[in-house]
């Protein structure tokens, strides 16, 4: 069920009444619900950039250059920056690179097949932050998330910062991650944040059941008036601030996807059409009781949920004798194996790849022959 943004704004109003700090802690703590690069749950990462936009090094000074470390393509695939704990300088780039975005930039990736929006977090943006003072320190900068179906028009992320705005965070202070909620970069380097669709306010021509696009917009840090950027609640969030050089801003690695919409042409997509009843979608269910399994019903074109005739050879004869042809699968079934099945006692079955015209003739006399249509799924798609 959608959550709606009042109730998540008002219990983040709720918390930060109470006390500081409200929210997941740092990766490997308990309660933290930081993605490991390395989890199973991961099952895609970004495929394309479709947008770069490189924010200044320092937002404040008019001749500064744009932020220029590693390339749009460093954001694409696994997220691969090695965790760096106590570095000597907190400033030393990770061996394997990111792509900077500079104060106040942005890059847009595309999914295919889409996200989707699935039970708890669909996909996380890993960042290069770095832990120091023997892991009880954690240097991040941050940035909003925006979500698209079209590539278009984007949708916020809800984002909450309980930092104190009192005294600006110079470049590579601390910051608790605890203060931090739907913000990226929230984790060290080899932990991304975790998003909900479902989170994401209703909006027209927003589909979160695909999310073609998402775009991670670097959050300033400042909190000048002139440059803050602010939460949801209308709070300046404050991150270091200014990180000067090439590596300026958000750093982003990869965005890993939990869950994501089924290709095209597969029993998955079709499967996803349908309002099954209980235990009833898989491959080898029958929920309507007409004696053809899901994924007959799939690879012939015809509805599982509406009982039907079952389909079967047609049987001619030929000048050269008895010919069966198999049913015609749908041409959307693209992943389906169809293969024939030739008897004499409806026993033992002889498998004859391929789906041509199958040569019933009897070899002898008085010798029954039968011939029956065998369905199976491609895996690995």
């Amino acid at each position: 069920m959608r959550p709606l943004l009042s109730s998540l704004l008002a219990a983040a109003t709720a918390a930060a009444t109470a006390h500081a700090g409200p929210f997941p802690p740092a990766a490997g703590r308990p309660g933290s619900d930081a993605v490991a690069a390395g989890s199973p749950d991961i099952v895609a990462w970004a495929t394309a950039v479709t947008a770069l936009v490189r924010g200044p090094e320092e937002i404040d000074d008019p001749s500064s250059l744009p932020a220029s470390y590693g390339s749009a393509e460093s954001a694409l695939g696994r997220a691969d920056v090695v965790s760096t704990t106590d570095q000597p300088e907190p400033g030393t780039l990770a061996p394997k690179p990111s792509v900077s975005l500079g104060d106040g930039g942005s890059i847009t990736l595309r999914f295919d097949p889409p996200i989707t929006d699935g039970p708890g977090p669909d996909f996380a943006v890993f960042e290069n932050g770095i832990s120091f003072n023997g892991g009880a320190s954690f240097f991040m900068e941050l940035a909003f998330v925006e979500a698209s179906s079209d590539g278009l028009t984007f949708t916020r992320f809800p984002a909450f910062s309980e930092t104190p705005t009192a005294k600006q965070l110079g470049a590579y202070a601390a910051i608790d991650p605890t203060n931090v909620l739907n913000l990226a970069g929230k984790y060290v380097a080899g932990y991304g944040t975790p998003f909900d669709v479902a989170a994401l306010p209703p909006t027209p021509g927003l589909n979160p059941l695909a999310i073609s696009h998402i775009r991670v917009v670097d959050v300033t840090g400042s909190i000048n008036p002139l440059y803050a950027r602010y939460d949801s609640l209308g709070r300046i969030i404050n991150d270091p601030w200014p990180t000067f050089l090439t590596t300026s801003g958000f750093d982003l690695d990869a965005v890993g996807v939990i869950h994501q919409t089924a290709p095209a042409g597969t029993y998955a997509a079709w499967s996803a059409g349908f309002v099954w009843p209980p235990d009833s979608g898989d491959p080898a269910a029958d929920p309507d009781d007409d004696g053809q399994c899901n994924l007959m019903e799939y690879a012939l074109g015809s509805s599982p949920l509406t009982p039907g005739p079952q389909p079967s050879p047609a049987l001619t004869v030929t000048p050269a004798g008895w010919v069966a042809v198999l049913p015609a699968l749908s041409p959307d079934a693209r992943d389906v194996i169809a293969d024939a099945e030739i008897s004499t006692d409806l026993k033992s079955w002889t498998l004859r790849p391929g789906t041509d015209p199958v040569d019933l003739t009897p070899a002898a006399p008085g010798t029954s022959m039968f011939c029956r249509l065998r369905l199976s799924l491609r895996t690995g798609r």
